[in-house]
C-alpha cells in the first residue's frame, strides 16, 4: 500500500473514532435530549452526606414532555445549592432509562404554552 493511501485510511479511522466519541459523549452527558418539564410544587427530601456533612434535596414530580405526556420523574438538587424555589418551573433533559441528566430553571415564557397550562393546572 503506497504511503499516500496509508496517510488517508489513518485520517479516515481518525476521525471515525473522533465522531464516535462526540456522539458517545452526547448521549451520556445530556441523554436522548428528550426534555421533561416539571414545577417544583412539592416539598423535597432533604438527604446529608454522612462524610462531609453536605446536603442535597431529592425530588418527585410529575413531568409534562413536549409531546403532552406525562411522566413522574425523580432528580436530586445539586450538592451544597439548598432547596429548588418552590413554583419554579424547570426543564429536565432525560436519558433513555428515564432518568434525569440534568436541569435548568426556566421563565413560563421560555416554555411552550400548553405545557405551562398542564403544570399549572397540577
Amino acid at each position: 500500500m503506497s504511503m499516500l493511501k496509508k496517510v488517508i485510511l489513518a485520517c479516515v479511522v481518525t476521525a471515525v473514532v473522533c465522531l464516535g466519541g462526540i456522539i458517545a459523549y452526547k448521549i451520556v452527558t445530556h441523554g436522548t435530549g428528550e426534555a421533561c418539564y416539571v414545577k417544583v410544587n412539592r416539598p423535597a427530601t432533604e438527604n446529608v452526606i454522612e462524610e462531609s456533612g453536605e446536603r442535597y434535596y431529592s425530588y418527585t414530580l410529575e413531568g409534562v414532555k413536549e409531546d403532552g405526556t406525562t411522566q413522574e420523574v425523580s432528580f436530586q438538587s445539586m450538592v451544597g445549592r439548598g432547596p429548588l424555589k418552590a413554583n419554579a418551573y424547570l426543564k429536565l433533559m432525560l436519558a433513555s432509562d428515564g432518568s434525569v441528566n440534568s436541569y435548568a430553571e426556566k421563565q413560563a415564557s421560555e416554555m411552550p404554552v400548553d405545557i405551562v397550562k398542564a403544570l399549572d393546572a397540577q
